[in-house]
């Protein structure tokens, strides 16, 4: 049998002209007319499923009576039922950001919950269908963006887009039954009109409960909203706005590991960093709240505190401004990886005056912004090259915060990746970012929500042209010491409209929980409305794909891993071919140290280099 293989081998590489060398196809690629009407997401080993559709699944809300999920899903909380065995069951926590009315669901956006229990296959199925959060003891929630989701499962729901009046609370969306609607700025659908009334319809006075910092005082009810919200997911209630924490445009936080510190994000523009110190472990009713300001050569900064009165948690990013805080354009989510904080800055196409009057009161330009005020990128114009702290920002970045010293620079800035003829890597607007840990190895996860379709965000990256609004999930393997945006690895594609966000692994990090916000209502089937999809099967394919290959250091000639599922690894270049048991020659590869084996079915197979060196390998 060997001899065989061995000289068939050699005649089939003298004579073969046309092998191609490895072209790694493990995470999907782009559709290149932008115009996918389903989730995309690689093939076996992963699976994908809806879990949870609005507008379609039936939630159970006030009264025990049941009416049509909510729209809009966005951040996503796991509350581990067993901390011994976190990835087990969990209650898992939906966000809505669409702002509506709802006897039934509460007026205003809202969070679903349901359980989830893993089977021996390591599926997840729903266990007990899906409940409404009740929000009627803090006076419900405008629009639920992003969160925090801590590490033994303590979950706080973020209240977005700071309103000014009673009247910019009562307007709302009609949405239509089974479909959700498109996005734009404020919460109005551009399928449909804003309308007073279907949104927060009771604007009287809100009066905080004994059980929230500043308790027995009243405020307007506009200033009732753009909070932080802890949540009771077993018992599917609120139980507290987080007033001690600011109201500001909140998007997401963290827990760090000392269970005190918290650090938030202010989705504005211009958007400021904060953090709160809790003065007991766990307990973050008191404590006292900072906002940054960085050093002007950008390597530390302090933190300014802000006075602890309603008067000035009801104004925080003003009052941060006035202390001489530091400006950044629209922070995003936030996450921890070994001590140190990773936030997105999404960006914005042009800041106009808003830099300029936050300077006027105090604020300063974060050093990285200073240093592009004269924007010199792709698609620049004469206008850009006027240095005036109007900040042209097509497509943001990945900062990194290090407590240590308190400095922040940029990780990844967004663009078109280098190698973009082969990889299709264009990181553009990054939103949602979360920590995912596999085997001991770390990574970020990082989603996109376009701020728009031109400026290359969109189709080809060297046009300033526009088209469908489709966005990506990316992975960056975080041992990477100076990562670039090569580094990526492309996972999931939404489909068209769709915002990706919400990403949450398991704690084994072999499953994830993934949303796909206000997609196009011409998509396929349930994909016209916001869901939340799990995909199984990621050890596998990173096991395969991230994971550095172990190789026999006696054996000569080597392969990893074996079994294998879709990339097969060698321990030195070499021109192979690959024959099923029966003998038929099924791949050839030439000059390749990884192979993409995915297309195999599974069996075994003998693998063979052109000096001879044979291995058997099983494919699963």
């Amino acid at each position: 049998m060997k001899k065989l293989l061995y000289c068939v081998c050699i005649v089939l590489f003298a004579c073969s002209v046309n092998n191609q060398a490895y072209s790694q196809t493990i995470f999907p690629a782009l559709d290149t007319n932008f115009n996918a009407k389903t989730i995309i997401v690689p093939q076996s080993p992963i699976s994908s499923k809806l879990i949870f559709i609005g507008g379609k699944d039936t939630v159970i809300g006030a009264g025990g009576k049941k009416t049509l999920a909510k729209q809009w899903h966005d951040f996503i909380g796991y509350t581990p039922m067993n901390l011994s065995a976190p990835s087990d069951s969990a209650w898992i926590t939906i966000n809505h950001e669409m702002r509506v009315k709802d006897d039934i669901l509460g007026d205003g956006g809202g969070m679903t919950v349901f359980k989830v229990k893993k089977q021996l296959n390591g599926d997840y199925m729903v266990d007990g269908g899906y409940r409404n959060v009740d929000f009627s003891a803090v006076g419900n929630t405008l629009a639920n963006c992003g969160g925090i989701s801590s590490r033994n499962g303590r979950i706080w729901t973020a209240e977005e887009w700071v309103q000014g009046s009673n009247l910019d609370i009562s307007i709302g969306l009609l949405p239509i039954e089974g479909k959700d609607t498109s996005f734009s700025a404020a919460g109005k659908g551009t399928n449909q009109f804003p309308l007073p009334g279907y949104g927060i319809r009771d604007t009287s006075d809100w009066k905080i409960p004994a059980n929230a910092a500043f308790a027995g005082k009243s405020v307007k009810k506009f200033q009732n909203f753009n909070w932080l919200v802890e949540i009771d997911p077993a018992n599917a209630k609120a139980i507290r706005k987080m007033y001690n924490w600011g109201r500001f445009e909140h998007e997401g936080g963290v827990v760090m590991s000392d269970n005190k510190t918290v650090y938030l994000t202010d989705d504005a523009q211009p958007s400021v960093f904060f953090k709160f110190i809790a003065n007991e472990i766990g307990n973050y009713n008191t404590g006292t709240l900072y906002a940054y300001k960085q050093s002007s050569d950008g390597k530390s900064g302090s933190w300014v505190i802000i006075e602890e009165s309603l008067d000035s948690m009801l104004q925080t990013r003003n009052v941060a401004l006035r202390k001489g805080a530091t400006m950044f354009t629209r922070f995003e989510w936030v996450a921890e990886i070994d001590g140190k904080v990773y936030i997105t800055e999404t960006g914005r196409d042009n800041s106009g005056n808003l830099f300029k009057d936050a300077m006027k009161i105090g604020g300063t330009l974060a050093k990285h912004l200073a240093d592009r005020d004269i924007y010199e990128g792709p698609f620049s114009t004469t206008a850009d090259k006027v240095k005036d702290s109007i900040i042209v920002d097509y497509y943001g970045r990945v900062l990194v915060f290090d407590p240590a010293d308190n400095s922040m620079n940029v990780l990844l800035e967004s663009g078109k990746a280098n190698n973009y003829a082969t990889n299709k890597v264009h990181l553009s607007n990054p939103d949602g970012l979360v920590d995912w840990t596999l085997n001991g190895k770390k990574y970020l996860i990082i989603q996109e929500d376009l701020n728009g379709r031109s400026k290359g965000r969109v189709g080809n990256p060297d046009i300033d042209g526009s088209g469908n609004n489709i966005c990506e999930l990316y992975i960056l393997d975080m041992s990477k010491s100076n990562p670039t945006l090569d580094d990526l690895k492309r996972l999931v594609i939404t489909p068209n409209g769709a915002e990706i966000t919400g990403a949450k692994p398991t704690p084994d990090g072999k499953a994830m929980f993934v949303n796909s916000q206000h997609p196009s209502i011409g998509n396929t089937g349930d994909y016209a409305n916001s869901c939340t999809i799990l995909i199984t099967g990621l050890d596998k394919l990173v096991s395969t794909i991230y994971e550095d290959p172990t190789f026999n250091d006696n054996s000569g000639f080597d392969i990893y891993p074996n079994p294998a599922t879709r990339v097969l690894h060698l321990n030195r270049e070499a021109d192979i071919s690959i024959y099923s048991i029966h003998g038929e020659r099924v791949k050839v590869s030439r000059n390749s140290t990884s192979i993409d084996i995915s297309e195999l079915v599974s069996g075994t197979y003998f693998i063979q280099t052109i000096q001879g060196d044979i291995r058997k390998l099983i494919i699963q």
